[in-house]
């Protein structure tokens, strides 16, 4: 149990450092090791991209065993749609 909270706080810490201040179309490179494989790195920043409402694009690099991730603009599904101002009857 506390090696598992030990091991998901390095993990927050790695991801949040990486991708909390990239802007639009900015890359930010989050490096894996064996601890942190690029699976669980990917998954733990779409979750992260989810809590904070922010869309990135993941890439992993084989020959440099890093993951990228590119801020992107919102998913057109999660765009609310513009209500009317009247409704007709």
């Amino acid at each position: 149990m506390e090696g598992d909270k030990k091991k998901l706080d390095t993990i927050a810490l790695i991801v949040h450092s990486a991708l909390r201040a990239l802007k639009m179309g900015e890359t930010g490179q989050i490096a894996c090791s064996r601890e942190f494989p690029a699976a669980e790195l990917i998954e733990y920043g779409k979750a992260y991209a989810m809590h904070k409402k922010k869309w990135f694009t993941f890439k992993y690099d084989r020959v440099n065993n890093s993951v990228s991730a590119t801020r992107a603009p919102p998913a057109p599904w999660s765009v609310e749609k513009v209500k009317p101002e009247y409704e007709e009857p």
